[in-house]
């Protein structure tokens, strides 16, 4: 499990008690922290703790960077199931042994968290959802699917999927969890949103990071509504995403 990290050392006693607790959740779980080349020095109190690290030795790695050379890294030393959650852990341990187990599963599909399922319990603020709202309409119309929740900071899927996909993906920030999706649409894989309980742990961001976001998000379902989108089955539409509403269990 890959954990991308940006200037977390305010929350390394979280993530301390966070992995502990996962591990009761999910066994033989590996945890990878890729730091992006943090400022506060999350990457040595990562280290300090334990905890496998990795990061850039100069200049900063983006999110969808830093989990393409963890999942590359896992690809390469054998792991059989590949995945990431976000640096500040704003799902619940469970959530992940979800995920894992639904992968289980169902190993031919792309397994994402979600916050917008009727088993879910989202604590977002006003405006992020706000926003999040507008994305998934416009990202849902050009892409000609119907995703839920395509950032969620939660996602699984089995190692040779993301062998096959790899080599492809572009996008190096928040773009790649949409370019992840549509490029495991395009080669025949399914989607499976799985209900979680999301917490946001942010403060919130200025108005120059908010505005800069929404552009690069505009930017990110221009440049691959032109590319991949093309590649997507006219059906995946209606017959490639599911909703888990099964099982949930505590460990896996």
């Amino acid at each position: 499990m890959v954990v991308p990290t940006y200037n977390e050392a305010d929350k390394i006693g979280r993530i301390k008690n966070y992995a502990s607790k996962l591990g009761q959740n999910v066994r033989d779980l590996d945890l990878l922290f890729v730091d992006g080349g943090s400022l506060d020095g999350t990457a040595e109190k990562l280290s300090r703790l334990g905890f496998k690290v990795f990061r850039p030795e100069s200049g900063r790695w983006w999110k969808g960077e830093s989990i393409k050379k963890g999942w590359d890294y896992g690809l390469k030393n054998g792991y059989e199931y590949l995945g990431y959650v976000d640096g500040d852990f704003p799902v619940k341990p469970d959530d992940i042994a979800l995920v894992y187990y639904v992968l289980e599963k169902f190993p031919d599909a792309v397994i994402i968290g979600s916050r917008y399922l009727g088993l879910s319990n989202s604590m977002r603020k006003p405006y992020r959802l706000f926003f999040s709202k507008i994305f998934h309409l416009m990202a849902n119309t050009f892409y000609g699917v119907n995703i839920n929740d395509f950032q969620c900071g939660l996602k699984a899927l089995k190692a040779e999927v993301w062998k096959e996909i790899t080599y492809q993906v572009s996008e190096k920030h928040w773009g790649f969890d949409q370019e992840l999706i549509l490029l495991a649409a395009s080669k025949g894989y399914k989607i499976i949103e799985v209900p979680v309980s999301w917490v946001e742990m942010e403060k919130a961001p200025r108005l120059g990071w908010l505005i800069r976001t929404v552009a690069g998000h505009l930017k990110t379902i221009g440049k691959l509504s032109l590319t991949v989108r093309r590649k997507v089955p006219r059906d995946f539409r209606r017959h490639g995403v599911f909703v888990w509403e099964g099982k949930r269990p505590k460990r896996v």
